[in-house]
């Protein structure tokens, strides 16, 4: 009986083992290795709608879904592993040869408002808690200060009051640029189209004028969502509204 017992307890654990997320990985790169890229990009996906997310993840996911030909699924996870790695010089390397690939490689000004090019840059090149940690860390600093401004000699209160101030300004630019962050995180303004070719049009109904139509890949940001239809934002400040299935936030 326990002979029996043991046997299956190794063949459950087996079996988990198989399906363990390593095992997976390795056998879609082995795939991705083999030119099967559509096989590989399928397990690489599964793996990304189970839960899992990490920069080497997206990034071979992008990579399968590039020589399988899918640009716009390519472009929006390689944004994703960038956003977990931000100064991999790989993935960057990457997203600029897929940009280069799709049909709108636009290189047009940026005409959104500020804050928003500001919480898009911040929340896709540093962390926003990492930002939070230092802003807690430099009012700390700033308030025991203060407070030694107020315990010390007059000869040393000077310098510790402008320490107290700097540290203090310091720590509400990094308040300021963590909420950016998280905004741009939690508002998913960010968004990458996934279909071939999608019409722009001039409302939120398929049965309005369109004079805009735009390709797998393009990267485009959310301003407002109503019924099935989203508002979108071309950096050239261009918008117009789309089906909701036609994209893809970059941050689900």
């Amino acid at each position: 009986m326990r002979i029996v017992v043991l046997i299956a307890s190794l063949l459950c654990s087996s079996l988990l083992f198989a399906d363990s997320p390593r095992v997976q990985a390795d056998s879609a790169f082995a795939l991705l290795q083999a030119d099967q890229a559509e096989q590989a990009a399928s397990m690489y996906q599964s793996l990304v709608d189970e839960g899992y997310s990490t920069a080497d993840l997206h990034f071979n996911l992008g990579n399968a879904y590039f020589k399988a030909g899918q640009l716009g699924h390519a472009m929006l996870a390689f944004e994703r592993a960038r956003h977990l790695r931000p100064t991999d010089p790989q993935i960057l390397y990457n997203l600029e040869l897929t940009n280069y690939e799709i049909d709108d490689n636009y290189h047009w000004e940026d005409n959104r408002y500020i804050t928003t090019r500001i919480a898009d840059s911040i929340g896709s090149k540093m962390p926003t808690n990492l930002l939070l940690i230092l802003a807690f860390m430099t009012l700390v600093f700033s308030i025991v200060t203060y407070g030694l401004y107020r315990l010390q000699r007059e000869q040393a209160k000077p310098r510790l009051l402008t320490i107290a101030k700097i540290t203090g300004i310091i720590a509400v630019v990094f308040f300021l640029l963590s909420w950016l962050g998280h905004r741009y995180d939690t508002l998913n303004i960010g968004a990458i189209i996934l279909p071939q070719a999608v019409n722009v049009y001039a409302a939120p109904d398929s049965l309005s004028s369109s004079n805009l139509t735009i390709h797998a890949g393009t990267k485009v940001y959310i301003q407002d969502q109503m019924t099935d239809y989203s508002r979108i934002v071309l950096p050239s400040g261009t918008a117009g509204w789309i089906h909701d299935s036609h994209y893809e936030f970059i941050h689900p």
